[in-house]
């Protein structure tokens, strides 16, 4: 810890730089033999003025292009001479983003709704990109298959960096914070994140809105920020603890956002406002993870347009929504860490679009029993409790778990070695 000067980062060398462009660029392929790619790329090196990030922008984005004419149009592209505005966004990055397909561009850019250095999970960002219609279609490819080309397809393009594998299995990543700004210059009119020292007033033409609310002080000013805004499709909250805040939480201005799709207030959820949650009928993705609620309403089950539904660590939860069952669209449910809930709603086995269970609870009444698994195609970590209540063999291989090949857990391996 000792005073040390200064070291100034140097930028690379041109010999290093064309050593890394040409890595991304090429590839294990040849082309580079091509002498007037070479040569091209070489240009196109030197615009990118030894920074790192713009060399691996650049030469991920032309190990797409395939042609001389592709190549001089990206050299010679209008954008290197644009005036700086002050925003620090590289011509390289501008360049890269240009050439993204247009689903790839929503996804990457509604991405400035986290803040800077924030460690985003993957799946997180999967099932954000579907509650707003961001992953397109493809035949009979699932949109959550869909979500993880294109997780890939952003990191492979350098648009998202550091990924890294937890131990149980859940990838993160970051976004370099010139990258974020690059995101937060597209979408300034759509996406805002609110900080304490910003300021309270936003465009009221926001449609996606975080809170990064450690410096708030105990209470948020939920009515003077978001009753002001008429359309929002998205609401975020990162730090999930409120000191003394219940009740501005459960403020009705909350209520007034009939076109949210995304909602996320964690732990800062009561019973009241819960209740008013079913009101939001295109709501697609709701995380009330780590609150205190007892008793998920009823009326959540009205929510026919829920694709996500995160419930983690809501450890006094004991009971669910008797007829989730017809909530016939959710696809992931989270229930990690309840461990005080009594059992499973009835027939579960009727959501058949369900792709992520975390915990099953097996009953010993029809309806509740383990073979309610059997057609959910189901992947991911699967933890299955009181395996007591399976009374014999022929009712664990009603469960199918041999042909859940996505599954990850070994409550999946102890069902079937002895079913």
């Amino acid at each position: 810890m000792a005073t040390l000067p200064i070291h100034h980062m140097a930028r690379l060398s041109e010999d290093d730089s064309w050593s890394l462009f040409k890595r991304r660029a090429f590839g294990n392929e040849r082309r580079e033999e091509n002498l007037q790619l070479g040569l091209i790329g070489k240009e196109i090196v030197k615009k990118c003025k030894g920074l790192p990030l713009a060399i691996k922008a650049l030469g991920s984005l032309m190990q797409f292009k395939r042609s001389e004419s592709e190549w001089l149009s990206v050299k010679d592209s209008e954008i290197w001479d644009l005036p700086d505005d002050g925003s620090n966004i590289l011509p390289a990055l501008r360049l890269s983003y240009e050439a993204l397909p247009p689903h790839l561009r929503q996804c990457f850019t509604y991405c400035c709704i986290f803040p800077k250095d924030y460690r985003m999970e993957n799946s997180m960002l999967i099932e954000l990109w579907m509650a707003n219609d961001f992953i397109p279609s493809k035949g009979q490819m699932r949109l959550h298959d869909m979500g993880h080309d294109i997780f890939r397809d952003l990191v492979s393009r350098s648009f998202f960096q550091d990924v890294k594998e937890s131990n149980s299995g859940t990838i993160f990543c970051k976004m370099h914070d010139l990258m974020h700004d690059l995101a937060q210059s597209i979408m300034r009119y759509e996406c805002s994140i609110m900080e304490p020292h910003e300021g309270m007033k936003i465009r009221d033409k926001i449609r996606h809105l975080s809170f990064n609310i450690v410096g708030f002080g105990e209470t948020v000013p939920w009515n003077e920020i978001v009753f002001e805004v008429p359309s929002l499709r998205s609401v975020l909250i990162f730090e999930s603890f409120i000191p003394n805040s219940k009740d501005n939480i459960a403020s009705p201005c909350i209520s007034k956002q009939k076109y949210l799709r995304v909602l996320d207030f964690g732990r800062n959820v009561d019973e009241k406002l819960s209740m008013s949650i079913s009101n939001f009928s295109h709501l697609r993705y709701l995380d009330m993870s780590c609150s205190n609620i007892e008793i998920l309403p009823e009326s959540i089950s009205n929510l026919q347009s829920l694709q996500t539904l995160k419930l983690e660590h809501c450890r006094r939860l004991r009971k669910l929504p008797k007829r989730m069952k017809h909530m016939r669209n959710l696809t992931y449910l989270d229930i990690t860490g309840c461990d005080s809930l009594t059992s499973m709603p009835d027939q579960m086995g009727q959501l058949t679009c369900l792709q992520r269970l975390s915990m099953f609870l097996v009953g010993q009444d029809e309806g509740y029993q383990v073979g309610e698994l059997k057609e959910l195609n189901l992947g991911g970590t699967l933890s299955i409790k009181r395996l007591e209540n399976v009374r014999n063999s022929e009712e664990a291989k009603k469960a199918n778990l041999k042909g859940k090949h996505d599954l990850i857990s070994q409550c999946k391996k102890i069902l079937v070695e002895n079913g």
